[in-house]
């Protein structure tokens, strides 16, 4: 179930890569898993490439950028993602300076 990995994610505490490419996330269990990752201390790399996240997904992941410090590589390529989710993203990037690699 997302709502429990999405716990896990919060109380880890050595895990520092996450690749969940391929896994059919869209909208809706990218917002469930933001819930976890956005009390996360320790994943810097983070994949969620090859899934199904629209532009309101997007929007969540630019809120999300806004508020992570560790965050270091992101790769969200084979998304559902167009101009509008590429402009949610963008705003959370003005003010990030940890993100040194977006794909």
């Amino acid at each position: 179930d997302a709502r429990v990995f999405s716990e896990c994610l919060r109380m880890t505490q050595s895990l520092v890569k996450l690749a969940l490419p391929c896994n059919l996330i869209d909208n809706d269990l990218i917002s469930i898993l933001i819930k976890g990752l956005m009390l996360n201390k320790t994943i810097t790399q983070l994949d969620l490439s090859h899934n199904r996240i629209g532009e309101s997904g997007a929007c969540k992941l630019g809120k999300f950028l806004l508020h992570t410090k560790i965050l270091t590589h992101l790769d969200l390529g084979d998304n559902c993602i167009h101009y509008q989710g590429s402009r949610y993203i963008s705003q959370g990037l003005r003010l990030n300076k940890r993100l040194k690699s977006i794909s």
